[in-house]
């Protein structure tokens, strides 16, 4: 094994010049509260967001499940006990309907491209109306929110 490239003293003194930071995150990002966390984060294009887009994708899971045999196929297929993947599958499916995605993020980013500051602006009002509209129905995802441009300058010539 190759000897370590720092030596006790050279880490020692690195800990020491980040101690002060080490004591800020852990004063401000305690770590996990125990609340609730998603499981997964899907990203839409902003402008396609609709207050049923949850429910469609859910419904659209299912469906396309039942194409192929079903939920409880599926997981005897991923190799789940027939008595396992019956239970599973019930879970998946109310699952499904209730709240297919935990995580939505309305993409102005790579997922939006370059339309230009007067589309781009139409389409927040109409994403923020549409997210109102979702919560104000209990259609929104528990999780929701924008993925948006970085405010830093473009970058210059790419060669």
């Amino acid at each position: 094994m190759a000897a370590p490239s720092f030596s006790a003293a050279d880490l020692a003194a690195i800990d020491s010049q980040l101690a002060a930071t080490d004591q800020l995150l852990e004063r401000n990002y305690p770590g996990d509260d125990g609340t609730r966390q998603p499981v997964h984060t899907a990203y839409v294009p902003a402008d396609r967001f609709t207050p049923s887009l949850s429910a469609e994708w859910g419904a659209q899971a299912i469906t396309t499940a039942e194409a192929h045999g079903g939920l409880e196929r599926l997981g005897t297929l991923l190799g789940q006990e027939p008595e396992l993947a019956a239970a599973v599958a019930t879970r998946v499916a109310a699952k499904l309907r209730s709240e297919p995605i935990e995580d939505l993020r309305l993409d102005f980013e790579d997922g939006y491209g370059d339309r230009g500051d007067e589309a781009e602006d139409v389409a927040a009002v109409a994403a923020a109306q549409a997210v109102s509209e979702a919560v104000a129905a209990g259609s929104a995802p528990p999780f929701i929110g924008i993925r948006f441009k970085c405010f830093e300058a473009p970058p210059g010539h790419v060669a």
